[in-house]
């Protein structure tokens, strides 16, 4: 609404007001007088309904208890159905009740009798009756609305009644219908109306074109053509819906009197109206110009974006306003281009960051406290599979063991709230792609606000563990080289025995010393091949990757090996084997050589005469043990810590290629294990590895 017509209209309203005043004054104290006299009547016509529907609640209190004895005297519950029901159709005779229902504990209904001749009527879903607002006798106004829109409204009367055969439900339900309004009215001469919330229920006959949405909120209402003064009061609030009881009287007296005052008023209004019209348009010219200039110059800026200048010659509080806001405004635009260049560049920035980080080939994953993911890079959505933003909000761990295997450890890693942890052995599977090994690097970092998170990085090390495998194969080489420098001088003996009998054989003719020298041919060569069989054992790779291993036969089998060069350093071999050890779960050519690699380092260490000690044993939470303990020279600390570093060797310049212990280490990770280095100058050195048990597929 402008300015103008308010104006306007606030004259014309405090004129007119002004005339309304003066003409009702008089009106008010009869109008007060009769409205009090009204009111009186119609508090008692209230009173002597609800008294009526006070005494119908306690008429079917009294049957409710006479047939509640009636049944626990007489054993009801011993009595057949058939004759319990001929008893309850004839109770219901000499009731208010239009239906008398008795439920068993669990639920079901006994009996079910109606008065009249079919009960159609009464109708009361026994479903909605709640049996512990009964456990004691009671009286409660039920409503039920029908699929049709239509509302009824029932008085149920209802109690529990226990006896030796168990515990039931006695309802008696009456329809507060339009019957029960006419009777209310044939008795105390008062016209009623029940309502439910909002929604008529029951009216007098009398009360045939009554319609309307709610129950009056007023004091009058039109019923037809005739005002009528109604009395509405809460019946009962136990219901959903509260249930009011509707008084109502007849004001067509009082009509035809209202219609002379309005008459009277309506010429009044109109010759006034006349003056100030005049009056108005004179005081609003001289008050609305200068709103209407400021006016003009805001819809200027909202059309077209433009400050401009504003002309206000007024000096007083209206020039004062529309300066002000001039400047607010103005200070407002500049900050709003400010504010929006400024997220201009956050948006580039976003974006640059963004690109960077969807670039890097490694996984990044920002998790919260529990562990559940805020943001990830296009990288990890790739090798999940999934797109980055359905992976928000699930829980990093389960994303984990759903795209990826794991060579020992454990994913829980991943949800530890503030901790620093690194996951190795997790294995990307996918149809017709070699298989892809990734490390897990987790680091905890600050969120928004006082919130913590982690910050987990997925680094793929396939191609590392490639070069492994090509070192491995390396040392192995070596290993064997230096395996065959200590057998030639075993196989070089039986050779000697044979030239040495085959020579002496040349001399000797008899047919006897012959045989005797086939005999020793025949003895070296076996032990020749004997000796070769062995080699060819220890070094024969597994194609079967089978990922578990007798530990104490390992040890066995690897220490026969070496028992050459051992003897040759007349260093003593102690072996303290565990007995019935359970299967490692590592492949058994790559433990035989981890052990191959500590034991050749203790034997570089040994002088001669020197001790090595071999021992297994199981450990507590499903670990093996193996130890080796040499008493040779020691490292010092400052190398201990740099013992699995490749190409780190204490050994003098050709001596080793410092592989030994690395691939060790690398060998006994993957396999979910750990390796552990104590050693001081001149003391000796204890390795010990701890191996996880194979668990049996018939375990679970």
């Amino acid at each position: 609404m402008r300015l103008r017509t308010k104006l306007l209209g606030g004259i014309l309203v405090t004129l007119l007001a002004q005339i309304a005043v003066t003409g009702t004054f008089t009106l008010t104290s009869f109008l007060s007088t009769t409205r009090t006299a009204r009111e009186a009547d119609l508090r008692a016509d209230w009173d002597r309904a609800r008294a009526s529907v006070e005494e119908l609640k306690h008429r079917l209190s009294m049957d409710m208890y006479q047939l509640a004895f009636l049944l626990q005297q007489e054993n009801a519950d011993l009595l057949p159905v058939e004759a319990l029901q001929e008893k309850i159709r004839y109770f219901i005779s000499l009731t208010n009740a239009d239906r008398i229902v008795i439920i068993d504990d669990p639920g079901g209904i006994v009996v079910d009798e109606k008065a009249g001749v079919s009960g159609a009527g009464v109708d009361l879903p026994i479903a909605r009756l709640n049996p512990a607002d009964f456990l004691f006798p009671r009286n409660e106004f039920v409503p039920v609305k029908y699929g049709d829109g239509t509302m009824r409204l029932f008085l149920v009367t209802g109690t529990t009644i226990t006896s030796a055969a168990g515990t039931r439900r006695l309802y008696l339900v009456t329809d507060i219908d339009t019957g029960m309004a006419e009777s209310i009215w044939e008795k105390t001469g008062t016209e009623v109306a029940f309502f439910v919330g909002a929604t008529p229920v029951a009216a007098a006959s009398s009360w045939k074109s009554f319609e309307t949405e709610s129950p009056p909120r007023s004091r009058i209402v039109r019923l037809g053509d005739d005002p009528y003064s109604v009395l509405s009061k809460p019946l009962a609030a136990d219901p959903p819906a509260r249930v009011n009881l509707a008084a109502v009287r007849s004001l067509l007296g009082e009509r035809l009197y209202v219609r002379s005052v309005l008459f009277s008023y309506l010429t009044a209004f109109l010759v006034t109206l006349a003056a100030s019209l005049f009056v108005a348009a004179g005081i609003t010219s001289l008050v609305v110009s200068p709103f209407s200039r400021l006016s003009a110059w805001l819809h200027r800026y909202m059309d077209t974006g433009e400050v401009g200048t504003l002309q206000i010659r007024s000096r007083d509080e209206t020039g004062f306003l529309a300066g002000a806001f001039h400047g607010m405004v103005s200070r407002l635009i500049d900050e709003k281009r400010v504010v929006g260049e400024q997220l201009e560049q956050i948006r580039v920035l976003h974006a640059y960051n963004q690109r960077i980080v969807d670039s890097i080939r490694a996984g990044i994953v920002v998790t919260d406290a529990q562990g559940n993911v805020e943001f990830c890079n296009g990288y990890f959505a790739e090798l999940v599979g999934k797109d980055a933003a359905s992976l928000r909000g699930q829980p990093l761990r389960a994303v984990i063991e759903g795209s990826f295997g794991l060579r020992g450890g454990s994913v829980d890693e991943l949800s530890a709230p503030d901790c620093d942890a690194v996951l190795e052995g997790l294995t990307l599977a996918r149809q017709e792609e070699p298989a892809r090994h990734f490390t897990a690097k987790l680091s905890t970092v600050a969120l928004s606000g006082s919130r913590r998170g982690s910050l987990v990085v997925l680094e793929d090390v396939s191609t590392s563990e490639r070069l492994w495998e090509r070192m491995m194969i390396a040392d192995r080489i070596t290993s064997l080289g230096i395996l065959s420098a200590g057998m030639a001088h075993e196989i070089n003996n039986p050779l000697g025995s044979i030239l040495s009998h085959v020579n002496w054989l040349k001399a000797v003719e008899r047919r006897k010393d012959k045989r005797d020298s086939l005999t020793w041919i025949e003895s070296e060569t076996n032990r020749i091949a004997d000796l070769i069989r062995r080699i060819r054992a220890w070094s024969a790779t597994d194609s079967g990757q089978d990922a578990r291993a007798d530990l104490n036969a390992v040890c066995v089998e690897t220490l026969e090996v070496l028992r050459f060069t051992l003897e040759k350093k007349r260093l003593a071999l102690s072996l303290d084997l565990g007995g019935s050890l359970p299967a490692a779960a590592c492949p058994a050519d790559e433990l035989k050589q981890v052990l191959l690699n500590v034991v050749l380092n203790a034997v570089d260490a040994c002088a001669e005469g020197g001790t090595i000690t071999v021992a297994t044993r199981e450990a507590a939470g499903g670990r093996l043990v193996l130890r080796v303990i040499d008493n040779g020279a020691g490292v010092s600390s400052e190398d201990v810590t740099r013992i699995f570093d490749p190409f780190f060797t204490t050994k003098a310049a050709g001596g080793g290629s410092g592989l030994g212990l690395s691939i060790s280490y690398a060998i006994i990770k993957r396999a979910g294990g750990e390796i552990r280095v104590q050693s001081a100058p001149g003391k000796g050195t204890e390795v010990e590895v701890m191996l996880r048990v194979h668990e049996r597929p018939d375990r679970g």
